[in-house]
């Protein structure tokens, strides 16, 4: 017993230490500033440590200081605190789930997104050239919100009219999302696993029909899908502490189905053009171009020619 003890005050302790050097590492004036508890104007001081200026200060001080913190702190303090309740051992079955995830959506990306492409005759190099940018931005941050205006304008560069763009591409983000599904039937068939229930194969394929149904919708944020994937394990009666067991891998996670999901709006904008017969065509709707700012051109008229 001596050693989990002291495996989980260590995690604690980096729990701790995580917390206290995202604090720290904000730039707005703390209790030590020059205008702290110990500054020039001291604790009677209309700038004193229960002021507005001190870490306990009003409610939009507090939102600047959590926006500065790293997230990089954020995720190794709940990797510590998942590590102290489980122990060191949930480490390599968290690992493994990862690296399932990671695997399944190469494989979604080969067998799907690349025939999907080569039957519609979409430019792999330009495609790639275009999406990778948006892709980055939604792997980095975690949100596809963040990836849409600049996915928007690549896509109208790479020969997609604004019109298509315009609908499918956002439409997408509600209905459209191949790596948030694939996660969700991970992380569900996960914590069967971790619990010891033996789900038989009818319950799970009606299990990821519901998680397909009921992921349409989810809002574009970091972690948006673990509301999703708790109501699934409570409508299948799985435990919900698996979701607390998820949450410190859940960025890792987060950041691979994020940037699946833009790839693959992105290649269904591309997709729809195709079948339209618009691609790179240079068309596109005047009533859109003048409602997104352009001057609205109006063809020249053509008489017919006498006689």
């Amino acid at each position: 017993m001596a050693p989990k003890r002291t495996l989980r005050w260590m995690a604690a302790t980096l729990a701790i230490v995580a917390s206290a050097c995202s604090s720290g590492s904000s730039d707005s004036p703390g209790s030590g500033g020059a205008q702290g508890s110990g500054g020039a104007q001291g604790t009677g001081g209309a700038t004193s440590s229960g002021g507005t200026t001190a870490s306990g200060g009003s409610p939009a001080s507090m939102i600047a200081h959590a926006a500065k913190a790293r997230p990089s702190h954020a995720i190794g303090a709940a990797i510590a605190v998942t590590v102290s309740k489980s122990g060191l051992g949930i480490l390599r079955n968290l690992g493994i789930l990862v690296g399932t995830l990671y695997g399944a959506l190469i494989v979604f990306v080969i067998f799907v997104f690349i025939p999907v492409a080569l039957m519609f005759r979409v430019p792999l190099r330009r495609f790639i050239s275009a999406v990778k940018e948006p892709w980055l931005i939604a792997f980095t941050t975690a949100s596809s919100e963040a990836a849409l205006p600049l996915a928007m304008e690549r896509m109208e560069q790479l020969g997609v009219p604004r019109r298509i763009v315009a609908f499918v591409l956002p439409t997408g983000y509600s209905f459209n999302l191949d790596g948030s599904t694939l996660y969700l039937a991970l992380a569900s068939v996960f914590a069967a696993q971790a619990a010891g229930i033996d789900m038989p194969l009818s319950q799970q394929l009606i299990m990821m029909l519901t998680l397909m149904l009921t992921s349409k919708g989810v809002a574009a944020v970091p972690r948006a899908s673990l509301v999703i994937l708790s109501g699934a394990l409570s409508q299948f009666n799985l435990p919900l502490q698996a979701v607390a067991v998820i949450l410190g891998v859940d960025a890792v996670m987060d950041m691979a189905r994020t940037s699946l999901n833009v790839v693959g709006n992105c290649l269904a904008t591309v997709v729809m053009a195709r079948w339209e017969g618009d691609f790179d065509k240079g068309t596109s709707s005047p009533v859109v171009d003048a409602v997104a700012g352009d001057s609205l051109r109006v063809p020249p008229v053509r008489t017919p020619e006498s006689v």
